[in-house]
């Protein structure tokens, strides 16, 4: 088709004439009557009218879809604000103003841009686009590239001096990533080896596939907080054994899915399979050790003291050197000092009472105030309160059997053997071997020694009437059948004590503990404290003796 190489307007109803022809055709060789599709016309209609161009070098007519203005060559503007279509090859040499449709059916040769409202090639361009060219250079804003049916040509080095803002990378092979900023990446698949990723997120909802041969973090690494169950953290291959963080600075650990232990806000170490805790107890004192759940709870400034078992210890405050050994020992101690307990619930009312030592379930229970007290066995000393300087060894021993006359105000006592118990409760200075089922004393001598120092005794008397109380006593035999059935059926020797009590009242020489009453329900007797008395009558019928020889000689 010849150059169309000059501008020609045509508006609806022109009347179309040989100049405004002429001045449009060029090189073309354009018949007049060829102009439109109905010979008989001699007006433009932009809608319907043809304009038929005869190609020199072809044979045949080239047509053009008449629009308001149609440039070609290589003219530095080619405006179209109506539809056109170019059977061959357009080529501008400036920037291009497309307001209607334009079909180019070869090339579209541009040097410049073209701003357009229009189809080029079948492809409609919006008015805020830019269509860039290969020739020119342009700046993308906005704009997206297909890369599905189109290839991007360069070096790798070309392509990052392209991309100045260092933004892109490559999304296969092996790249070195100097500078880059990865927004919000989700890393599923592969290894990370070697490198530092800082203030980075690394995985979605689920764990991430691949690891880390070496992870060094300049700054915080942020994991979920996990739960038993889905720990955060976890070994390859055990998803529900692992590390999680249950709690504001606590961290827990699982295995199988269930906690087993974990380290809360305070510090504490919790067991979780046996609610065991690990720590130093309330006031964090450095020299204080708890292990059991409430173990030291309530301390402030106690020291050296050693809680082992649930609530041991629990309400200590300021006591110090204490030890409690077994779940509830020493429960209520505040300001007791240098106190021993071993067992459960041992010493566990004791709130301000000292130095005293309970071994075993219960020992020293009740005990408060009392101080100096040593309980070995179950239930020893029991119900002793403000008791002090007792010592009891043995099951229930200073407790009895049912608690009858077991110690609770009495100092200074010493029981020993199963449910050994005094005489009564508030009983002091007493010694008790046994219980009431005792039938022999067993020993290598037949006596007990005891202090007879002169220097230690004031208002010596001789004793007078000894064959009075001697011949008002009424020694017996009997077959035991205690009250409380401990010693049934066997006999034996010795005296009532009520009759000790009446012959003193007829001799009226009294024998201090010869009959101990302390408890009216229980009279004891000590029958070797006769043996002055023995002494003093034998010595009187001696005397008597040497009196009737001496007559007999006279």
């Amino acid at each position: 088709m010849a150059e169309i190489t000059t501008t020609q307007a045509f508006s609806d109803g022109d009347t179309v004439t040989a100049t405004k022809l002429n001045n449009i055709t060029g090189n073309a060789a354009i018949q007049t009557e060829a102009i439109t599709n109905r010979s008989a016309e001699t007006t433009v209609d932009q809608a319907n009218d043809l304009l038929l161009m005869y190609d020199a070098s072809a044979t045949a007519l080239k047509k053009v879809t008449l629009s308001n203005v149609i440039k070609a060559g290589t003219a530095s503007n080619f405006p179209v604000t109506g539809n056109a279509t170019i059977g061959g090859t357009l080529g501008v040499t400036g920037a291009s103003t497309l307001t209607g449709n334009t079909s180019v059916g070869g090339t579209l040769a541009v040097t410049g841009a073209i701003t357009a409202s229009s189809t080029v090639n079948g492809t409609t361009i919006p008015t805020s686009k830019t269509l860039v060219t290969t020739d020119d250079t342009q700046t993308l804003t906005g704009k997206t590239v297909n890369l599905a049916s189109n290839t991007l040509s360069g070096t790798l080095a070309q392509f990052n001096t392209a991309c100045s803002d260092a933004d892109f990378a490559s999304l296969a092979g092996s790249e070195t990533l100097t500078n880059k900023t990865l927004t919000s990446p989700a890393i599923n698949t592969g290894t990370i080896s070697g490198g530092t990723i800082n203030n980075a997120v690394i995985g979605g909802t689920t764990a991430a596939a691949g690891s880390f041969t070496t992870l060094s973090a300049t700054s915080p690494i942020t994991t979920q907080a996990g739960t038993a169950a889905a720990p955060a953290i976890v070994p390859t291959g055990d998803t529900n054994t692992g590390i999680f963080f249950p709690a504001a600075d606590t961290i827990a650990f699982s295995e199988g899915g269930t906690e087993s232990m974990r380290i809360d806000s305070s510090g504490n170490v919790i067991l979780t399979g046996n609610k065991s805790l690990i720590s130093r107890g309330a006031g964090g004192v450095s020299s204080n050790s708890a292990i059991g759940d409430g173990a030291l709870q309530a301390n402030t400034t106690g020291y050296n003291n050693t809680a082992n078992g649930v609530a041991a210890l629990y309400s200590n405050t300021t006591g110090y050197n204490n030890t409690a050994n077994g779940g509830y020992a020493l429960y209520s101690n505040t300001t007791g000092r240098q106190n021993t307990a071993n067992g459960v619930a041992a010493l566990y009312s004791n709130t301000t009472g000292y130095q005293n030592t309970a071994n075993g379930v219960s020992a020293l229970y009740s005990n408060t105030t009392g101080y100096y007290n040593t309980a070995n066995g179950v239930a020893a000393l029991y119900s002793n309160t403000t008791g002090y300087s007792n010592t009891a060894t043995g099951f229930q021993a200073g407790y009895g059997a049912t608690g009858t006359n077991a110690n609770t105000t009495g100092s200074n006592n010493t029981f020993i053997g199963n449910e050994a118990v005094g005489s009564s409760a508030t009983a002091s200075n007493v010694i008790t071997l046994g219980n009431s089922a005792i039938a022999t004393l067993r020993c290598q001598v037949t006596t007990i020694t005891a202090l007879s120092d002169r220097r230690d005794k004031k208002d010596i008397v001789p004793l007078g009437n000894g064959l009075g109380l001697i011949n008002a006593l009424n020694p017996v035999s009997f077959v035991w059948n205690m009250r409380d059935g401990k010693k049934v059926g066997i006999p034996e020797i010795g005296f009532i004590a009520q009759e000790l009590e009446e012959a003193q009242k007829q001799s009226g020489l009294t024998v201090p503990n010869l009959v101990y009453a302390d408890n009216p329900e229980r009279l004891e007797a000590s029958p070797s404290t006769l043996i002055p008395i023995l002494v003093k009558a034998v010595q009187e019928l001696s005397e008597k003796v040497s009196q009737l020889e001496a007559k007999l000689k006279e």
